[in-house]
């Protein structure tokens, strides 16, 4: 966790501060001690109201009192005469009390003279109303200010004993009720010593007891606590130290950041917001229990409101501060992945898409488009056109196209009559827009055969359009240098799918690849492999997902496990590409290819990539100079030897003139028969790579059909089939590919074996003559020769795979100008012949 985590818990602990020493939450922290203080517990009274009725003695009430015991009489205003009488000690323990100015300044001199006495005499107390918050009366002041110094309220001087702070607040339990009796029962000795033992005895006039009433957090809806009666409550409280005091500046100021840091933490260490939610609420709970507690053991009062609105907003500010760094990662990442993702492309420049489509539409063969905006399609600049102008329109344009779209769907288009009458064919209709900014697509693939199916490509290219469109509306508008009207999540959602179809667009390209291809992380778990390496890996027994870099290149080529090892530390560690030949598999000739970038350069995002890449071709054509050379060294030798033959012959016959002629045109034709094969070889021997995988080349048919019968045999036993072969003794040479003969002899066998009766014969003869080599299949039961053209013509792809077999072969024999043909009767069997040039 970085420190300046917890700046907005500071910056919240800060103004919760200001708030709270400027006042803001006065009220709340008044109504929270209201709500528990009424609820608290409760000494037992300590003060008892005497009404002072007309014409009763005060001094006789006084001296009553006191016999009882009451530790002080206190009047709330001057009773008059009756306390003249009083002794000495009488009038020490008797207060009376005089009205003051509101605390608004200090005690003018006169009323400081009165509060001023002898010993010996009555002891006078200003009273002053109690101070207001809101219209609640809770708080009184102990003293007021005046020239000497400040001078003790009533309540002060009545309760004997200073509060902590120069302003207190008073608690009302509603358990606590006071006793209130008349001055006739008090002073007709209708009570015994002791009854009033340390009770402070305040006296009132009955207007004192009933009029002038207050709201107090009792009944703080309603003026219902006289003076008198709010004067009881706040002697109570000052007489058993039960009076409540607001915590010191440094002690609010450390709660409320206690409490902010608290909830800042819960923020930060509990990403899930529910719960970091839960920890505030506990916390602001937690605040008000332990602030219950405080107010009845030390009648401290907490700041309540600086300490929940610090939490409050210590936790939206980290929320807030938190997802706004998250927002900022999450939109850095996306404008680097999305240049990383699709760098150069139409995203960079939505300009360009129509153009593109456009391009495109021409491409796939749409005859007429526009491309129009709904608010004016009938601009003279429209955003793309392809052989079409806007005057093409005729009718309501703007009506008809209102009525079409609110039939159109996402990704459907619809037939469109009577706007473009000039246009060939049928004209549909595309939205491929977006919300802010919509398009219409009008095209039209003219008269075309093929009108149906190139629907799949316009709703493919519509479905790419409008994607780029979204994407771009979406995640550029940072890149253009204004405020995203979008939140960052929505822009996330939008990369993630931009980037998700590109990464399955480069996986597609990569699986057409004609090449088998593995990525590889440098950990060495497999980031993608081609269909074609899966297919590979499985035939050679391995799992591509779970297998390790290693085990493949120890199982595909014939390198030793410590080989295997140096090869990666090597390409890791320096990078480049190593290759080795792989193992011989379903008799296809390969190279695999290991190759890493520099880690200098590639820094953290290291791979490595396998390919096994085919390289039959380059051994079918060393086979291929191979078979030449061989024959021209044959056909050479014996075409030197007859013209040695001859020239001896004709030497011996220098006498004979005719004999002699005889030999020179033996010479000759032999001279002219090695030109010829030289020609006729030519094309075969030329030094240029081959332009198709089945370029014919010499080739022996002999060995070839050897090897499908030996591949044939157990297969036909599974039928009680017999393969019978005719084969010549020696086979000269015919031009073709041994791979496609091979496939087709095989695929043809099968199809005769497997609709063979059992116990019977399949055949299959070679005949070869000067010029041609003919291949004869026959056997089997039969089927009409029309459903057997039909099958070859139109093979099933799914079904018998022998018919497609035999239809890319039989094309192939024909490129090399041999024949295929075929007879098939029901119950009398197949027929198969085939024909190759035949060149020695």
């Amino acid at each position: 966790m970085d420190s300046y985590h917890l700046v907005p818990g500071l910056l919240a602990a800060l103004l919760a501060a200001i708030l709270h020493f400027s006042g803001f939450f006065q009220s709340t922290d008044g109504s929270v001690f209201d709500r528990l203080s009424v609820r608290g517990t409760a000494e037992p009274p300590a003060v008892t109201l005497i009404r002072l009725e007309e014409g009763g003695s005060a001094g006789a009430l006084v001296q009553a009192s006191l016999a009882l015991g009451a530790e002080r009489v206190v009047f709330l205003s001057d009773p008059g005469s009756g306390l003249e009488r009083l002794a000495a000690e009488e009038r020490e323990r008797t207060v009376i009390g005089f009205p003051a100015p509101r605390l608004s300044g200090s005690l003018p001199s006169e009323l400081l003279a009165a509060a001023q006495r002898q010993e010996g005499e009555l002891v006078r107390a200003p009273i002053a109303r109690p101070v207001a918050e809101y219209g609640i009366h809770r708080s009184q002041n102990a003293w007021i200010e005046s020239e000497d110094g400040a001078v003790a309220l009533l309540e002060t001087v009545a309760a004997g004993r200073e509060p902590r702070a120069g302003e207190y607040y008073v608690p009302m339990p509603r358990s606590l009720s006071f006793a209130q009796l008349s001055s006739d029962q008090l002073v007709s000795a209708e009570f015994v010593e002791g009854d009033l033992e340390g009770m402070k005895v305040i006296v009132a006039r009955p207007e004192e007891l009933s009029g002038n009433l207050l709201a107090t957090p009792i009944s703080p809806n309603l003026a219902a606590v006289s003076r008198a009666q709010f004067a009881a409550y706040a002697v109570q409280a000052l007489a058993t130290g039960r009076e409540a005091t607001k915590s010191g500046n440094l002690a609010a100021v450390l709660l409320i950041l206690f409490a902010a840091m608290l909830s800042a933490l819960a923020a930060i260490l509990l990403r899930k917001r529910h719960v970091s939610a839960a920890i505030a609420l506990s916390l602001c709970v937690f605040a008000g229990i332990a602030g219950w507690i405080l107010l009845e053991a030390a009648g401290v009062i907490l700041p309540f409101g600086g300490i929940w609105t610090a939490v409050a907003l210590a936790w939206l500010g980290t929320i807030m501060f938190l997802e706004r760094r998250k927002d900022s990662k999450l939109e850095s990442s996306v404008v680097g992945a999305i240049e990383q993702t699709v760098p150069h492309t139409a995203f960079s420049n939505r300009d360009n898409l129509p153009a593109l489509l456009v391009a495109t539409a021409e491409m796939v063969g749409i005859e007429r488009m526009l491309l129009v905006r709904p608010a004016d399609p009938l601009s003279p600049n429209p955003p793309a056109t392809f052989n079409a102008e806007v005057s093409d329109f005729a009718g309501d344009v703007q009506g008809e196209l209102a009525r079409l779209a609110s039939h159109l769907t996402e990704g459907r288009s619809l037939p469109v009559r009577g706007l473009l009458p000039g246009w060939p064919g049928q004209v549909r209709l595309r939205a491929i827009g977006y919300e802010d900014k919509p398009l219409y697509w009008l095209y039209t693939f003219g008269d075309s055969p093929d009108a149906e199916l190139g629907e799949y490509i316009a709703a493919s290219l519509a479905q790419s359009f409008v994607t780029m469109q979204k994407s771009h509306a979406s995640l550029s508008a940072q890149q253009r240098g204004r405020r995203a009207v979008d939140p960052v999540d929505f822009r996330v959602v939008s990369a993630i799918g931009l980037i998700s179809r590109n990464s399955r667009q480069l996986r597609k390209a990569i699986d057409q690849l004609n090449s088998s291809v593995m990525a590889f992380d440098v950990v060495g778990f497999p980031l993608h492999a081609s269909p074609q390496m899966v297919d590979l890996l499985e035939a050679s027994g391995i799992n591509p997902q779970t297998a390790l870099l290693s085990e493949i290149i120890e199982n595909l080529t014939e390198l030793t496990k410590g080989q295997v090892e140096a090869l990666l530390r090597d390409i890791l560690r320096e990078g480049g590409e190593a290759s080795a030949p792989m193992r011989q598999i379903a008799g296809v000739s390969a190279t695999l290819r290991v190759s890493c970038p520099d880690p200098a350069q590639a820094t953290h995002e290291n791979i490595v990539v396998l390919e096994a890449f085919d390289t039959s071709d380059l051994a079918r054509l060393s086979d291929l100079r191979g078979a030449i050379t061989d024959f021209i060294d044959v056909q050479m030798r014996n075409d030197l030897e007859t013209i040695a033959l001859a020239a001896a012959l004709a030497k011996k016959a220098a006498g004979d003139k005719k004999r002699g002629e005889r030999m020179i045109e033996r010479i000759v034709a032999a001279s002219q028969a090695a030109t010829d094969r030289l020609n006729t070889m030519n094309d075969l021997a030329r030094n240029q790579p081959a332009t198709r995988d089945d370029m014919p080349h010499p080739i022996q048919l002999r060995p070839i059909a050897e090897n499908v019968g030996e591949r044939l045999a157990e297969f036909a036993g599974r039928y009680d089939v017999q393969l019978e072969f005719e084969l010549p003794a020696v086979s000269g040479y015919s031009v073709g590919d041994p791979v496609v003969l091979a496939r087709m002899f095989e695929a043809l066998l099968r199809l005769v074996i497997t609709d063979s009766p059992q116990h019977s014969t399949v055949t299959f003869s070679l005949a070869e003559d000067e010029t041609r080599s003919a291949i004869k299949i026959s056997g089997g039961f039969g089927m009409d020769r029309a459903r057997l053209g039909q099958a070859i013509a139109r093979p099933p792809r799914h079904d018998i795979p022998e018919f497609q077999i035999v239809s890319e072969c039989a094309r192939a024999l024909s490129s090399w100008g041999g024949e295929f043909a075929y007879d098939s009767e029901t119950g009398k069997g197949y027929t198969f012949q085939l024909s190759l040039r035949r060149i020695a």
